[in-house]
Parts: structure tokens; sequence; C-alpha cells
């Protein structure tokens, strides 16, 4: 087992099983997440001694945790209370990306990160001020960027869509409830590219669709797949069929992931 996965499922799994409040369920949700967003760090890391890494959304800091002790790691959120450990928080800025305009820059020297990952933040931004903050970004930029979203391609979206709206899937929306704009992976490959990016890499994943949910719509640590016997219910039906669909056609996926570069 190498280095992130006994990270991810030895130690974080453990610690956060054990405790109390909502933090496994968070967990579960994004796990597959974390472990393509450290394995593509944990690459960069073995091939670049001294690497100053910058993410955007620290959130609890389970990513922090991790690469505080591999490379140079500086964090930014607009809160910094999610944040679990201290270590993570004392790299941390507290910044509002949306504040962002031409007199006002993040507080990073041009070319200052050698990485810097954007996983799960770009469908929080006002529509209006995903320009201005990628144009900073590419500012402090001198390495790649880890980029992920959620797809607004996902096959469940189009069903919704389809169906003029599903009761109990997100209020009947595509969009989720509290994300600002989700977007197309075309939508993101289009403008990428009219901000003079360059697509090294753009692929697709399943972050949430293999969990089964419980009677009470909470996800639990069982493969739909196995945990349909024990859960039947609509829901997982539902994420049933369109997970084959997914892997049948993975840009049906509900996950976006983008390595970007100048």
């Amino acid at each position: 087992m190498n280095n992130v996965l006994k990270y991810i499922h030895d130690d974080l799994k453990t610690e956060i099983r054990n405790k109390s409040d909502n933090s496994f369920l968070d967990y579960l949700v994004h796990e597959k997440r974390y472990v393509t967003e450290l394995e593509f760090c944990q690459k960069i890391i073995d091939r670049q001694k001294g690497l100053k890494v910058l993410e955007i959304g620290v959130d609890r800091g389970y990513i922090g945790r991790y690469l505080v002790n591999e490379c140079d790691y500086h964090g930014l959120d607009i809160t910094l209370d999610n944040i679990m450990y201290n270590d993570v928080k004392e790299k941390s800025l507290q910044f509002n990306l949306d504040t962002l305009t031409d007199d006002c820059h993040l507080p990073y020297n041009n070319e200052e990160f050698d990485l810097i990952i954007m996983s799960e933040v770009f469908e929080h931004l006002h529509p209006y001020k995903v320009k201005a903050v990628m144009c900073e970004l590419k500012r402090v930029l001198n390495g790649p960027i880890f980029f992920s979203t959620p797809n607004l391609s996902a096959i469940e979206n189009r069903i919704a869509l389809l169906f003029g709206g599903i009761k109990g899937y997100r209020n009947g929306s595509t969009t989720h409830p509290v994300h600002a704009r989700e977007y197309s992976y075309k939508e993101l490959e289009s403008f990428f590219l009219s901000m003079d990016f360059k697509i090294d890499d753009l692929f697709f994943e399943n972050a949430r669709a293999f969990l089964t949910l419980d009677k009470n719509g909470l996800p639990v640590d069982i493969p739909v797949t196995i945990g349909i016997f024990k859960y039947f219910t609509s829901k997982n039906l539902f994420r049933l069929f369109t997970l084959v669909l997914k892997l049948l056609n993975n840009r049906f996926s509900e996950t976006v992931y983008i390595i970007l570069k100048k």
C-alpha cells in the first residue's frame, strides 16, 4: 500500500470513523476524490524537491494534513473554522475569492506556487467572478493546477432535466442547493481554453456513485452493488441504474477533473 492509501484508509478513516459528529458521512462522500487528488500531488512531490503548494478550499483540512508534512503547504479558504488540524490552520489564510477585482489580488507573488489544488470550489463561486479568480490563480502559478468540480452533464442531471425535475433529487432541480453554479465538462473546456490555459488532461470519476444510502438517505460504507440487497430503496435502485450508465460512458460521471497549465 502506498503512502496516500495508507493515510486515507488506515490513518484518516480510522480517526474520523470514531468521531461523534457527521465527519464520517462527509468523508465517505469525498473519499475517492481525496485519493485521486493526493496521488496526483504525490507524483509531483516525488519529482520535485521543496514543492510549494497552494490549496484553494481547505475545508476540514484532510488534504492539508497530509501535504503539510510532504511539501511547503499553504491553504486558502473563505473560513478557517472548519479546519480540524492546527498545523494546517497555521499555514492557511482566510480569504473570500468572490472579493477579487482589478484592485484586489491574492496576497501572493507572481509564479509563487509550483502546484495549485482547486477541488470542489469552482461551483461555489459567483459565476461573474470565476474569470477574475482564474486570472489570479494563473498569475501566482508556476506549474499545474489540479482542478475538480461536479459535472453538470452527469447522467442523473440529464435524467432529472428530461423529466422536468425529479422530486427528492436536488429539490426537483439539476443544480445542487448550495452551489452557486455547476458546469458541463464541455463548458469548462471552452472556458479554460478562452483564458489561454493549456488542458494537460481531462478525466472523469464516480466519486460518490458507488455509495449505498441507508433508509434515511445517508451514505454508508458499502458499495451500492452490494448495499442494494440490504437497503432496497428507490434511491439505491436509481444510483445503481445510473452507475451502470456511467461505467458504459465515463462522460456521464458526476465529477470532472482537469489538469491545467499556463
